[in-house]
């Protein structure tokens, strides 16, 4: 698939957001004010990544489970509910590969952060 070096960065981001998530269990971060603050907002910033990846393996998995029925089932009703859902899956999955380029685009780790701007 074209693209799937921006989907190898969205389940970087994925994995990371669930080391986070999984932080966030931890007493000792929470007796830090300042650890927890950044933990959060790394978190943050690392939602909607994390959030798309899981939308597009939903859709891979979908799509996979379309391709195995239409090669190994007999009944033609089935394999037609089956080839409408490929479409559908692959339509979404085109759709999907714009956003991704935008949001790995836009990964910029200074994002939120104040600016100081000098014009002379």
């Amino acid at each position: 698939m074209a693209g799937s070096g921006l989907f190898s960065r969205l389940k970087q981001c994925a994995e990371r957001y669930g080391e986070l998530e999984a932080a966030l269990e931890d007493p000792e971060l929470h007796s830090s004010p300042g650890r927890m603050q950044a933990v959060l907002r790394e978190m943050g910033a690392l939602r909607e990544k994390a959030e798309t990846y899981e939308r597009w393996a939903s859709l891979e998995d979908r799509r996979a489970k379309a391709e195995v029925m239409i090669a190994e089932e007999s009944d033609a009703d089935l394999v037609d509910l089956a080839r409408e859902e490929l479409d559908e899956v692959l339509g979404e999955l085109e759709v999907m590969v714009d956003e991704v380029k935008r949001q790995v685009a836009d990964d910029d780790p200074h994002r939120g952060r104040n600016v100081i701007l000098e014009i002379r």
